[in-house]
C-alpha cells in the first residue's frame, strides 16, 4: 500500500491510500471502476485525490491493526520492505492478514458503493478531464466514508486461507 515511501520519513500510516493492483485484481470485484485502476486508466494521482483520505480512514478503522503488526515486525527486525525474500519469512503473516483484510474490505466497498463507482467508471470512459468526475469521485469518497462510520460493518479475514497462504509463500521464498 505504498503511499508512504519504503523507509519512511517517521510517519506510521499514509493520509491518503487507495488499494494497490495487486489488492483489487485477488478481489475479484464487480464494478468497471476497479479494472480501470487496476490499469491505470484510473491514474493513482486521481484516485488519491478522489477518495484516498476516506480510503484511508475505511482502511484504518478495518485494517489498521493489522497494518500496525506488519509494521512493528518490519521495524523490529529492521527489515527492508524491498527485500522480500529476508522479512518474508519473519514478518509475511502479518503481510498476508493486512492483505486478506485489504481485499475483504474491497469486497464491501464493491458491494457498498457499487452505483457510484460504476457512474465514474462511465464517466471516465469519456476521459480524465470530464468536469463530472471530481464529483462523482466525491460520491465514492461519501460512501466509504458512511462505511467507516458504520459500527454494525463487520470484515471478515479468512485465517485458514491466510494460513495456507502464507505457508505457500514461504516455501515459494526459501526455494529462493
Amino acid at each position: 500500500m505504498g503511499q508512504g515511501g519504503s523507509r519512511g520519513g517517521g510517519q506510521e500510516k499514509p493520509l491518503k491510500l487507495v488499494p494497490t493492483t495487486t489488492q483489487v485484481k485477488k478481489a475479484n470485484l464487480e464494478s468497471k471502476w476497479w479494472g480501470l485502476q487496476a490499469s491505470g486508466a484510473a491514474s493513482a494521482p486521481l484516485c488519491l485525490q478522489g477518495y484516498g483520505q476516506q480510503y484511508e480512514a475505511l482502511f484504518e478503522r478495518h485494517c489498521g491493526d493489522y497494518r500496525r503488526e506488519h509494521q512493528k515486525c518490519m521495524k523490529h527486525g529492521k527489515l527492508d520492505p524491498l527485500e522480500m525474500q529476508k522479512w518474508y519469512p519473519v514478518c509475511g503473516d502479518s503481510f498476508e492478514l493486512e492483505n486478506a483484510c485489504a481485499g475483504a474490505l474491497l469486497k464491501a466497498v464493491d458491494s457498498r458503493c457499487r452505483a457510484p463507482l460504476d457512474k465514474a467508471a462511465g464517466t471516465l470512459s469519456q476521459g480524465q478531464d470530464d468536469a463530472r468526475l471530481p464529483k462523482q469521485l466525491e460520491a465514492v469518497g461519501s460512501c466509504m466514508l458512511q462505511m467507516a462510520a458504520d459500527k454494525a460493518l463487520k470484515v471478515s479475514v479468512d485465517m485458514e486461507e491466510v494460513r495456507r497462504r502464507t505457508q505457500l509463500a514461504k516455501q515459494l521464498v526459501a526455494r529462493g
